[in-house]
């Protein structure tokens, strides 16, 4: 039987690799505007799953928000359960999705390209015909001269590949339990946006990488 004291000790591990691994995929947004040369070849490519958080009041009558905002988009389920908490107002719902992101790796650096909004796949078709040779210069110009609202990209701490799976894509929505009750959450399937996946599979062709 384990002692307090060892007990204690695994849970300041548990706590220390928990922190190390947020650290590692904590979101830095990219102004793709200003992309150095060192963001045009990229050497390893991965499709993951992450989970994205949206929110709506009744006020808005039921238009959910599908912007972007610090914080939203997380590696855990519950991070985002807990971020509803924060944000939590009466009248307030959540959904969280689990979206496709495409997660580049560089030399010295790491890029996930996230997608917010749904669009045409004339964006998508515009994009892809930019990257030529492997090389993604002309992709971040075109990107960032297309849709405002519809890719977002972010720079990570590390290539961590083990720590993001490509997960089975669901969607949470919140429901009120009491006035002093967490949120409670009903769970669903869904699927992914068929759009994004083939670009992230084409990306990879295109710049002649295999996704692992």
């Amino acid at each position: 039987m384990k002692k307090q004291g060892e007990y204690d000790n695994l849970i300041k591990e548990f706590n220390e690799k928990k922190s190390k691994d947020n650290e590692a995929l904590k979101l830095k947004k990219l102004d793709i505007s200003k992309m150095k040369t060192s963001f045009h070849y990229p050497d390893q490519i991965k499709t993951v799953g992450l989970y994205y958080l949206k929110y709506s009041r009744n006020a808005w009558h039921s238009t959910w928000v599908t912007y972007y905002h610090p914080g939203d988009i997380h590696h855990e389920l519950q991070s985002l359960k807990n971020r509803a908490e924060e944000l939590r107002t009466p009248g307030s719902q959540f959904k969280i999705e689990t979206r496709e992101a495409l997660w580049v790796k560089f030399k010295n650096s790491n890029v996930l390209i996230f997608q917010v909004n749904t669009v045409s796949d004339f964006y998508y078709s515009s994009a892809l015909k930019s990257i030529k040779d492997g090389n993604l210069k002309d992709f971040w110009i075109t990107a960032d001269n297309l849709h405002d609202n519809w890719l977002y990209f972010f720079e990570l701490g590390e290539w961590r590949p083990d720590l993001i799976t490509k997960r089975n894509p669901e969607r949470h929505s919140s429901f009120v339990r009491g006035s002093n009750k967490s949120l409670g959450w009903r769970e669903e399937k869904t699927s992914y946006c068929p759009s994004f996946s083939k670009f992230a599979l084409e990306v990879s062709k295109r710049t002649g990488i295999d996704r692992l």
